[in-house]
């Protein structure tokens, strides 16, 4: 999802942007498989986030992380926006998303983490299990607010924990463990969302950080917005 490259529109990454190198299982056609598979899990509770933002017209829509364009599609079909754009550092998810993403979207390889965006100021960033992976995610947070227009929407979702008792899914999590450096592993749930409360007090955000979604004490999937 990131990788230290300058913006290139079209889908098109420099050399040496992605290749696998910022996903822990790649991102060849069975790593964007497995995406396609998570997309349709939590395509209800993905939907219903994005429905926050529903209640009007969206402008530009921008979705950070956008891997192959699952969730940017999602996006399309949900918000419905003027216009749509796609950020991500793999080169190969790049390709997919052009030849199945939305039509129309504009598809560009970015570091999530750097600001400015190539799109400029957006109505809404989207990010979908992107948080989770990134060793600081409070000033990431505080760097995506600052790309958003007045009165835009900061909608995040990632998973607080995963609790697995299907062998295969043990099995998943053991080796998504084993493969995602300490600070970037999938339950860094509450660290996520300490972050985003002290996201809150920090200028020139002065609105709440709410929580949207459901989330138990035993795992879920915890839904953060910004209006």
């Amino acid at each position: 999802m990131t990788a230290s490259s300058e913006p290139t529109p079209s889908g098109e990454a420099p050399t040496g942007c992605g290749d696998g190198a910022s996903y822990a299982f790649g991102d060849v056609d069975l790593a964007a498989r497995r995406l396609q598979l998570l997309d349709q899990v939590f395509a209800e509770p993905s939907r219903a986030l994005l429905g926050v933002a529903a209640s009007g017209p969206i402008g530009l829509a921008v979705d950070l992380g956008c891997g192959p364009g699952w969730s940017t599609r999602l996006l399309s079909e949900t918000l419905r926006p003027l216009r749509l754009a796609g950020l991500d550092s793999s080169q190969s998810f790049l390709r997919m998303a052009r030849a199945a993403g939305p039509p129309g979207t504009a598809w560009f390889a970015h570091d999530v983490t750097s600001v400015p965006f190539p799109t400029g100021p957006a109505d809404l960033l989207h990010a979908r299990f992107v948080l989770c992976h990134l060793p600081e995610a409070e000033t990431v947070l505080h760097r995506w607010l600052g790309q958003l227009k007045p009165g835009g929407y900061l909608l995040t979702q990632d998973d607080q924990v995963i609790v697995a008792r299907h062998p295969a899914l043990v099995s998943y999590e053991e080796m998504a463990r084993s493969l995602s450096p300490p600070s970037t592993r999938h339950d860094r749930g509450a660290d996520v969302r300490d972050e985003l409360r002290r996201v809150e007090t920090r200028p020139p955000y002065h609105g709440p950080i709410r929580r949207l979604g459901p989330r138990g004490d035993g795992g879920g999937t915890e839904h953060t917005g910004r209006q």
